[in-house]
């Protein structure tokens, strides 16, 4: 058995354990130049990437200024039309344009007093309407309703029947 001396064993052996030191090596030239190539070529493409997502955003931003741009061109043109509509519905919703339309281009007439029917309303519950001329009482006989009544209508008032 071989028992080392008390000193030399406490000098020898390390509070903590570590790699036994093969030395320092300098990496390869060659290594060098792969890493530096490696790292210039991330830059590169990091500022690639930049660049793109600057000029897509900005590419992005002038699309959609010229929607814009279009969307406000085509409401000033309805507007416009707007205008111009308002306009023409309130010349042709005036009573006397209504009435010399009416009467020139469309040939109507005022109506006689035969012509007039006066209905009595009775109650709203009901809604019964009540024609007051001999007239209509004549010609409900005949003609109740629809085109039928419309053209009966005609007959009776060309041959003026009553």
């Amino acid at each position: 058995m071989i028992v080392a001396r008390k000193m030399q064993y406490y000098h020898a052996v390390p509070e903590r354990q570590q790699k036994p030191n093969t030395g320092y090596k300098k990496p390869s030239q060659r290594r060098t130049v792969n890493i530096r190539k490696r790292k210039a070529l991330t830059r590169v493409c990091v500022a690639m990437a930049v660049g793109i997502l600057v000029i897509s955003r900005f590419v992005i931003i002038s699309e959609y200024n010229y929607n814009i741009r279009n969307l406000e061109r085509e409401l000033e043109e309805l507007r416009k039309e707007n205008e111009r509509l308002e306009l023409q519905h309130a010349r042709v919703m005036d009573i006397n344009v209504l009435e010399d339309y009416a009467l020139h281009q469309l040939g109507m007439v005022y109506p006689d007093n035969r012509d007039i029917i006066y209905v009595a309303v009775q109650d709203k519950a009901e809604q019964v309407l009540i024609a007051e001329t001999d007239e209509n009482k004549t010609r409900e006989g005949v003609a109740a309703g629809g085109w039928f009544a419309a053209a009966a209508g005609k007959v009776f008032s060309i041959l003026d029947i009553d």
